[in-house]
């Protein structure tokens, strides 16, 4: 709800939910209407530094506290004010009506009073005990009315407790590894040292095997603290929590998982998956498959993916720390689901920023293979020219090109993928 042209200061809800009551630094004390969000009237209080708001408990006044100390009663119809009380020496903190609405709490930064409406007197000797009320909290529990800068907005509690939006927002607070992988890679092409240190060290500290990770978090901050050095800034104090914890974990080793024997699956069956340790994906999802699950065994091991998960997607693998001129060598096992399928393996050298398509990646190896469902077929670069490595990270990607089809609604099932290993001194899969 917009009205204020200032910063909103103070919230109340009528005692019969039918109004709130708002105060804002434009010195404005407005009331609404609950049901259909209007402002029903402004009342120009004309005092500095508006602070809380309040309602009595019949709902025919409105209280207004100021940064002064003064608390002004309005009429809450006709908007005329009907009193003033003055003892506060410094700004209100909070007050509250009693029960019967005949006294009043009021609570400033250094004092605390008790006073009778009728005389406008103070009580020294009374008892500090002021009723607990929720006065942003409708009376019915539904509504939570709050501020935010100028405005304000009115929650439904009943909505946001349901079953359903509790979930949504569970799913929204759960850590995504692939979207923090592509912030990381996005930030790292356009040279954003602090958001790719940010997003590099939540995927450390997530998987902190993924030596990937690591050396991604190494390369962003040695940047970023190149860039706080030439301007003579203290980088420390300005790195988040997360990436100091980071910084202080060791570097993993990267679990090859060649045969995709982790995570670990439920026998006879098949899972997607959103990661798979030593692996990413350009889709959304891995498709595990188990042993014997439909019949087909896995080549090695008691696991196996498929690359057409619900789409057409890569599968890749990155290493870095392979010196430069070193000998590439890959071995992998392929199969088609439903006749014959192929897939490509591309290998690339991802240039001196180690990121892919920032302008400087280098295609080193290329070659589409095509095997039937029958059994599976093993590939290795035995049989291919000598690939070098440039000193960079390489990427090894599979990437599903054709399959036969079968039950799904793109007809995308295939390309069975086991024993996928790659570096160097690889040992062919037998």
């Amino acid at each position: 709800m917009k009205g204020h042209t200032a910063g909103v200061m103070g919230l109340a809800f009528s005692p019969d939910g039918k109004r709130m009551a708002s105060t804002g630094f434009d010195r404005a004390l407005k009331l609404w209407d609950t049901q259909n969000g209007r402002e029903l009237t402004e009342i120009d209080v004309d005092s500095h530094d508006l602070r809380g708001v309040a309602f009595s408990p019949d709902g025919s006044r409105i209280a207004v506290g100021t940064g002064n100390g003064i608390i002004r009663f309005f009429h809450s119809g006709a908007g005329h004010e009907v009193k003033t009380l003055k003892g506060h020496s410094d700004t209100m903190v909070q007050f509250s009506f009693s029960d019967n609405g005949s006294q009043i709490y009021s609570e400033s930064e250094n004092e605390k009073m008790f006073w009778d409406l009728a005389t406008r007197q103070r009580d020294p000797d009374a008892a500090w005990d002021p009723p607990s009320r929720h006065t942003q909290v409708s009376p019915n529990g539904r509504w939570l009315i709050d501020s935010d800068r100028n405005n304000l907005n009115l929650v439904d509690l009943e909505y946001k407790n349901t079953p359903r939006e509790k979930g949504c927002r569970a799913a929204k607070a759960r850590f995504a590894p692939r979207w923090h992988q592509e912030q990381a890679t996005a930030a790292t092409a356009a040279k954003n040292w602090y958001a790719a240190t940010f997003h590099f060290a939540l995927l450390m500290k997530n998987d902190p095997d993924q030596t990937s990770f690591y050396d991604g978090l190494q390369s962003s901050i040695q940047k970023l603290r190149s860039q706080f050095e030439q301007e003579e800034l203290d980088l420390d104090s300005h790195l988040a929590m997360v990436v100091t914890e980071s910084l202080k974990l060791l570097r993993g080793n990267e679990l090859p998982n060649p045969s995709f024997e982790e995570p670990e699956i439920r026998k006879g069956s098949f899972e997607f998956r959103d990661t798979i340790p030593g692996c990413k994906t350009s889709g959304k999802l891995f498709e595990i498959w188990s042993t014997d699950f439909l019949g087909v065994k896995a080549h090695d091991g008691n696991q196996f993916v498929e690359l057409n998960a619900k789409e057409d997607a890569t599968l890749y693998k990155e290493s870095a720390g392979i010196k430069r001129d070193a000998e590439l060598e890959f071995s992998f096992a392929h199969r088609g689901r439903n006749g014959d399928d192929t897939l490509k393996l591309t290998i690339t050298d991802l240039g001196a920023d180690n990121s892919a398509e920032g302008g400087d990646d280098q295609e080193l190896f290329a070659k589409e293979y095509t095997t039937g469902k029958s059994a599976w077929a093993v590939y290795d670069s035995t049989t291919e020219p000598n690939i070098v490595a440039l000193g960079n990270k390489v990427r090894f990607a599979y990437t599903a090109v054709f399959a036969t089809g079968g039950k799904g609604p793109d007809l995308t099932e295939g390309n069975f993928l086991d024993a996928a290993d790659f570096g160097v001194g690889v040992v062919p899969a037998k």
